[in-house]
């Protein structure tokens, strides 16, 4: 089966799902291509994040990536959007069976729809976005100016590519309401399909080989073996607010705590986070070096939005602490803990729930079992492959 990912940006030595799936659907044997534009994440987010490795624009080209070939276009911004140059032609020319795009109603996905009409090819979408980052459409009168742009921008785009797409993979039950109710997406569309996980990477301490590396790698990052230090990888915005975290680590040594931090990324917050005593800051890292540092962690902290960062740490078998707002509570059954959202005197009572190492060794197993069986991108991409093949043999049996 050839198959073709398309996706906006696509940035090397990540762990988005643009760059995890495709390897996983090569590893089972298939032929798979990425067509994406000649922009990186950083495009977005800026050097604040991910610093000067990582450049926003880079070469366009054809490139083998891993097991699969990376196809770089060139770009144009329409009305602040990236156009890829040339998709509906690379991919003709590319003749595939399967379209995978990864959005339901932007541009590319409307590029991706174009050439799964033109090529015959099965068009499937994916729903990634969640309802904590639609802020303002959200609290939006229904027939508010906000609402009508959102209905121009997303809900109408998306019924014409729903129009041809199969399926639309939605990560988690909020974003499969935000596709529907905002993007206009049918609910007949929709299936539930989580983040995958890389556990070829992610995985937790498990011999002493590993557990000697997690206890060289705490004293490089200066802290001591007693410290529980807790981990926090992504943006330093407003809108994930680490600094909530910060906070209530404070609180917790004010209590004479052995609670430390370990913040890594970038962003706005940053200042105020190096400034609290027990905090330690670390530049954006390439995923492969970001399971250590996890492991050399003790407890997993996103104070507010979903990431995918917490299917990852919880493979290397951290407990995780989450906000009470995220829908997707199946990521810390039996291995974490809710707490009120932006409350840091509130999360530093769920962490010290955690003080003991029992409690955490106990929640960390459950976690990395439970990813390793149901959130490996193993069992992701196979599954995904049914659908793939189930598509292509309705299609057939109707011709």
């Amino acid at each position: 089966m050839r198959i073709v990912l398309v996706s906006e940006t696509f940035t090397e030595s990540m762990g988005y799902t643009e760059n995890l799936l495709p390897r996983y659907l090569a590893k089972l044997g298939h032929d798979v291509h990425v067509v994406s534009s000649d922009l990186q994440a950083s495009y977005y987010y800026g050097n604040d994040l991910y610093g000067p490795a990582i450049p926003p624009v880079v070469q366009p080209g054809v490139f083998p990536v891993d097991n699969f070939t990376l196809h770089r276009l060139p770009h144009r911004l329409v009305g602040g959007y990236p156009w890829l140059i040339g998709l509906i032609r690379r991919v003709h020319d590319l003749k595939p069976d399967i379209i995978q795009a990864q959005g339901s109603a932007s541009l590319f996905s409307l590029e991706s729809a174009a050439a799964a009409i033109v090529t015959g090819a099965r068009l499937f979408t994916a729903a990634h976005q969640h309802a904590s980052v639609m802020g303002a459409v959200l609290t939006s009168s229904r027939f508010s100016l906000v609402r009508l742009r959102s209905s121009l921008r997303r809900a109408l785009p998306g019924r014409m590519v729903s129009a041809v797409a199969e399926t639309c993979y939605a990560t988690t039950v909020d974003c499969a309401e935000v596709a529907v109710n905002y993007y206009g997406v049918p609910s007949s569309k929709v299936t539930i399909a989580p983040l995958g996980c890389d556990t070829d990477t992610f995985w937790p301490v498990a011999d002493e080989a590993a557990h000697r590396d997690r206890m060289k790698l705490r004293g490089e990052l200066g802290f001591a073996r007693d410290d529980i230090v807790c981990v926090y990888s992504g943006r330093f915005s407003p809108a994930k607010n680490p600094a909530c975290l910060a906070r209530a680590l404070q609180l917790l040594q004010a209590r004479g705590k052995p609670f430390r931090g370990l913040f890594i990324g970038g962003g706005p917050q940053m200042r105020e986070i190096e400034e609290t005593p027990g905090c330690r800051v670390h530049p954006f890292v390439p995923t492969a070096e970001l399971a250590p540092m996890y492991r050399a962690a003790d407890i997993g902290v996103w104070p507010c939005e979903d990431s995918m960062s917490m299917i990852d740490a919880g493979a290397c078998g951290l407990p995780l602490v989450v906000s009470d707002r995220m829908r997707a509570t199946e990521r810390i059954r039996g291995n974490g803990f809710s707490y009120r959202q932006g409350d840091p005197v509130a999360l530093s009572r769920v962490l010290e729930r955690l003080e003991a190492r029992q409690i955490r060794e106990t929640m960390g197993q459950v976690g990395a079992t439970r990813i390793a069986e149901s959130y490996s991108w193993n069992r992701i991409a196979a599954d995904r492959v049914d659908d793939y093949r189930f598509s292509l043999a309705r299609l057939a049996r109707n011709v």
